[in-house]
Order: structure tokens, then C-alpha cells, then sequence
């Protein structure tokens, strides 16, 4: 009985250390980014920022007179040589979204391109944290299994705490199955794209 109550301590423990934490982690915040043009690039390339952040972005033309529009959200700032154009928005849509020059600047125009890339604030930690909670809940529940089976052998006494995970049926027709590796390996290769 002291193991059930150790294990369902250990189980709310993770569910504080890991599910709450991302509830009050992503609360949006204030970013203040400099973009920096010149002929034919943006610096930075890439700017990352959570859904629901204010991004205040300062646009700064070394060179020659650039715009920057933002796709996906239609705004757009101008800035000459010198001087500093501010871009204020709410990052409100998850995904990525290019940020181009709006002024024609040359004969590389067309290349002057960035990357907005405005990711959800919490679904991925839910999500490690469910699959934690569901792979220690199972551990536990099969290693309870393995203890309530008496076996007189006493080789077998003595591994009683042994995890047989072929004794599922369910587990033990999906490994016999020649297709699930192939099967395994492309649901892994899409959550990797999609994770891209």
C-alpha cells in the first residue's frame, strides 16, 4: 500500500513540476528587436517570438532608403538612411511569416527576405508533460502487475519485480507485426517535419 501512496505522490509531483509551470510561463511579454537593412539583407534573418508578445520593431536603413512589410499580419514601415522607422504589433498568429522589402533597392530586391516565426507558448510542454505522466503511470501499473503474480519457481521469485511487456496481449501482436517498425518510423518522421 506505501507504494501506491509513493507512487501517486510522485505522480502529483510531476504534474506540478511539469504541467502547471507552462500555464504561467507563457504569459506574453514585451519585445523590443532592431532590424537592421541593407542592400539585399535584413540582420536579423530570423526573429522568434511567442503568440501573444508585443513586438516593437525599430527598422534601421544603413545604405539606402528600405521597407519592411510583414506578411500575414499587412504592416509596414519605411526607413531612410539614418533614421529609424518603429513597427508595433501583437504576434497573435502561431506559424511563419516572411518580412520583405517594400521599396524597390536594387537589382537583388526580390532576395531581400526574412523569417517571423511566432510559436505557441505552452501546447509543447502540455504535451511532454502528458506523455511523461502517461509513460511513469504505465511503468507503475506494470510493475504492480509483475508483483501480484505469485510464481512457484523460484527462479522466477527472484526477478518478481521483472517488466514483461509481451505478456499484453495488445503489445504482443504489435511487435510480432513485420509493420510496425516501417509504421513507427513514419509517424517519427512526420512529428519531426511538423516539429521543423
Amino acid at each position: 500500500m506505501n507504494k501506491w501512496i509513493l507512487a501517486l505522490f510522485v505522480g502529483f509531483l510531476a504534474v506540478l513540476l511539469f504541467a502547471l509551470p507552462p500555464l504561467f510561463a507563457g504569459r506574453p511579454s514585451e519585445r523590443h528587436l532592431t532590424l537592421e537593412a541593407r542592400s539585399f539583407a535584413f540582420e536579423p534573418g530570423v526573429i522568434q517570438v511567442n503568440q501573444g508578445d508585443r513586438v516593437i520593431l525599430d527598422l534601421k536603413s544603413v545604405d539606402v532608403t528600405h521597407g519592411v512589410y510583414v506578411d500575414g499580419y499587412g504592416l509596414e514601415a519605411v526607413s531612410e538612411p539614418g533614421h529609424t522607422a518603429r513597427l508595433e504589433f501583437v504576434a497573435d498568429r502561431v506559424g511563419k511569416f516572411k518580412y520583405r522589402c517594400s521599396l524597390p533597392c536594387g537589382a537583388m530586391h526580390p532576395f531581400m527576405v526574412g523569417e517571423l516565426i511566432v510559436r505557441p507558448n505552452a501546447p509543447y510542454q502540455r504535451a511532454m508533460t502528458l506523455t511523461l505522466l502517461a509513460a511513469v503511470g504505465s511503468v507503475v501499473y506494470l510493475w504492480q502487475r509483475g508483483r501480484t503474480r505469485q510464481s512457484r519457481d523460484p527462479e522466477q521469485q527472484a526477478v518478481e519485480w521483472r517488466i514483461e511487456l509481451t505478456s499484453i496481449p495488445f503489445l504482443r501482436r504489435l511487435l510480432l507485426w513485420r509493420g510496425f517498425q516501417p509504421a513507427l518510423m513514419l509517424i517519427t518522421l512526420f512529428g519531426f517535419v511538423l516539429a521543423v
